[in-house]
């Protein structure tokens, strides 16, 4: 199992082949960003791209993005997918990873705002419930799932 930081001048070289991975995570979400959305802001260094790798495959992706908050940075999870067989074996190595580049980076915080699902998997991983997002639909949106 490898964790890799995709450089920029290497993210359309995996793109192709993780980019199911992100829409996977974006079709689960209220429709904040697109794929070219996402691709844009890993192209301008204003999210960054992981990749998990197993047996020579891509089996995972993930984009972080740092936040600076006036008071300390913080790193979040903007969004994460991979393949769900092997989760139990590239999730763990993967916040590891992610979250040691995250202290390189100087955050003091790493976030995730996720599905609920999380709320199983953080906790053996030091993670705790913080906040609860709730959303409502104004005017003429079309968010998804924020009826």
């Amino acid at each position: 199992m490898k964790v890799n930081r995709i450089e920029r001048p290497n993210v359309m070289v995996v793109w192709r082949d993780i980019e199911k991975y992100v829409q996977r995570a974006l079709d689960a979400s209220m429709g904040e960003f697109d794929l070219l959305d996402i691709l844009q802001l890993i192209l301008a260094d204003q999210m960054t791209l992981w990749v998990i790798e197993h047996n020579g495959k891509h089996i995972g992706a993930g984009v972080t993005q740092m936040v600076y908050y006036p008071r300390y940075p913080a790193m979040r999870m903007v969004l994460m997918s991979g393949d769900d067989a092997l989760r139990k074996s590239w999730f763990q190595p993967m916040m590891e990873v992610i979250e040691n580049y995250a202290i390189l980076q100087g955050a003091e915080v790493f976030e995730e705002v996720g599905r609920p699902g999380w709320e199983k998997i953080g906790p053996p991983m030091g993670y705790k419930k913080q906040y609860v997002t709730m959303v409502k639909q104004l005017g003429t949106s079309k968010l998804r799932g924020a009826g």
